[in-house]
């Protein structure tokens, strides 16, 4: 079977940057040499801090801007969100004043040299670490996978030991990938992958990483059994509302129709309004969901609630007329027959 390029690429990255020269229970290296071009300078070791690696030229980081602005709102004071970049002053200003209220936490240019002693072994971007408010390094990974930690900090529940032996597995699934996955080995790591995620989620029954890591290995192997079974087993009770959201709109979205799993994605998006009723977001992927399933009358009431929650939002708007659009279409064909 012929591996899809994507799919490898995901696999490979998901647990990316693991291995690192600035171990979990390290101190902090404090923000040196930083311009600080959004919010006032953060000092490490005053109070919780999440630190985030990233790039104006980065994807995912980008995409990951609403999430960190999310994080900053939620917790305020509790918590100082940072994003640093190491580019230049020219690229990173504008694009910050640019993105405004979407990017609504403390952002810095960081000097290539100071950044090192966070990112010296990480192979990529964007790349979070969680600093507790005694200044120690408690967890870091890709982004993705911070909501759980962080609320177990910010709650005084965060278990060093449980997360450090996540860590060490994480370390070893990187291992197992980094050597790229073809035809002659795929079997032997998608069964070793497949058994460290699923001792990582007997530690972590949601960890964001591992459940992404399964769900590739599924598509990889074109199992769609398995890819539901996964899905399945995952104790919804214990998602957080970005996860849920983002689980819900990748299924919804899946260019290979078998793997949509509509009920799901149904389930995820209905998870992710209960804990967050007032996110626009949310509720516009649970209509986007309804208006695939059919129920156009749902969804267009879902996307009118949205808009009133964030009005200046274009996207809703032309969520809303397409929605409408498809209403008239099932209304015309129903008077037709």
């Amino acid at each position: 079977m012929r591996l899809p390029i994507v799919s490898l690429m995901l696999l490979a990255s998901l647990f990316a940057g693991r291995v690192m020269a600035l171990e979990l229970g390290s101190p902090a290296p404090a923000l040196e040499k930083v311009t600080w071009v959004k919010g006032a300078p953060v000092a490490v070791g005053k109070t919780i801090t999440v630190v985030e690696f990233w790039a104006t030229w980065c994807g995912p980081c980008k995409k990951g801007i609403p999430h960190l602005t999310k994080l900053q709102k939620t917790y305020g004071d509790k918590v100082a969100v940072v994003g640093l970049s190491s580019e230049e002053e020219d690229a990173v200003r504008p694009f910050v004043e640019k993105m405004g209220a979407e990017m609504d936490y403390h952002v810095g240019i960081m000097d290539q040299e100071a950044s090192q002693t966070y990112m010296d072994g990480v192979s990529g971007i964007p790349h979070s670490f969680l600093i507790d408010a005694a200044g120690t390094v408690v967890w870091a990974g890709h982004p993705m996978g911070l909501d759980k930690p962080l609320a177990d900090v910010v709650a005084g529940t965060f278990d060093a030991k449980r997360y450090s032996e996540v860590s060490k597995l994480e370390d070893g699934i990187q291992e197992l990938v980094k050597g790229g996955v073809n035809a002659d080995n795929q079997e032997e790591i998608f069964t070793k992958a497949l058994e460290m995620t699923d001792r990582i989620l007997a530690i972590d029954a949601v960890n964001a990483n591992a459940v992404q890591m399964r769900m590739a290995i599924a598509q990889m192997k074109e199992d769609k059994g398995l890819f539901r079974a996964i899905l399945e087993k995952l104790p919804r009770d214990q998602l957080g509302a970005e996860q849920a959201n983002e689980l819900a709109a990748d299924l919804a979205t899946k260019e290979d129709l078998a793997m949509r799993n509509l009920d799901l994605a149904l389930a995820f998006a209905a998870r992710a309004v209960e804990l967050e009723p007032k996110e626009a977001s949310y509720i516009d992927t649970r209509a986007r969901i309804l208006c695939e399933l059919g129920m156009t009358e749902r969804a267009i009431a879902l996307e009118q609630q949205a808009i009133a929650l964030e009005p200046e939002n274009k996207k809703l708007g032309e969520a809303l007329d397409y929605f409408r659009t498809v209403e008239k279409l099932r209304a015309g064909l129903t008077e037709a027959k």
